[in-house]
């Protein structure tokens, strides 16, 4: 009998437990479905920027003034399609369509009818060095509020001349016969552009937004940079 009551005494006493527990889940507004329901982050917010012109201090030869603004589109373009950011378009001819196509809504040719956004950063990409198939940026990012410059990088990088044999048939004498030569596929100054602005889009995305073990990469590649006289080959 004794030990019958002990059994009863201890099954409600894990009842009382279940029972304050339950309270306490619903006082609090805690349920299971509601804690499995939370988002584990919160997503951050895309980044404002606005990338200014491309300009030459390395006197390339081939570099032309039309450069600046087609360099400019490319990182544009690379730093939109990661999904990251929103780029602020501040191309004059842009703008021009933009305050034609307000005026079309609103009768008047008043530009305040669409609303600017400000940028949080801009960024300013230099070609600082050019030499046959390496090329060298300068890159700053600038807090549009302070005008003080968050991060700062060279970025370097090369691209390999391709080479092939090829059999080419001489005549000669009226001999013919055949000969085996070595032919060089020089780098075209463009294909190293793009792959050192995509290296400058995916620098961006890890620093201003990704945040995360992308940042150790890319501090270990910057101490290999700094160890080197050579540019390092990204790609």
């Amino acid at each position: 009998m004794i030990s019958l009551l002990k059994v009863l005494k201890k099954y409600l006493n894990k009842l009382n437990i279940i029972k304050n527990l339950f309270v306490f889940s619903v006082t609090s507004g805690l349920t299971t479905l509601h804690v499995l329901n939370r988002p584990l982050y919160a997503i951050p917010e895309p980044i404002t920027v606005a990338v200014t012109k491309v300009l030459d201090r390395s006197n390339a030869p081939w570099f032309r003034k039309s450069f600046e603004d087609k360099f400019k589109t490319i990182l544009s373009t690379e730093l939109a399609s990661a999904g990251h950011f929103i780029v602020i378009e501040r191309d004059p001819e842009a703008l021009k369509e933009l305050r034609e196509e307000s005026s079309l809504f609103s009768g008047q040719d008043d530009f305040k009818e669409i609303e600017l956004v400000k940028p949080k950063y801009i960024i300013r990409a230099v070609l600082s060095d050019y030499e046959n198939n390496y090329v060298s940026f300068d890159l700053k990012v600038i807090n549009v509020k302070t005008a003080a410059i968050a991060y700062s990088r060279s970025i370097e990088g090369k691209v390999s001349n391709g080479s092939q044999n090829q059999i080419i048939k001489i005549n000669k004498n009226n001999f013919t016969y055949k000969e085996e030569v070595e032919i060089v596929k020089k780098t075209v100054p463009s294909r190293a552009i793009r792959a050192a602005i995509n290296e400058i889009a995916g620098y961006l995305d890890c620093v201003l937004y990704l945040k995360n073990e992308c940042i150790a990469e890319y501090e270990a590649k910057e101490e290999r940079r700094k160890r080197s006289n050579d540019a390092l080959d990204f790609f």
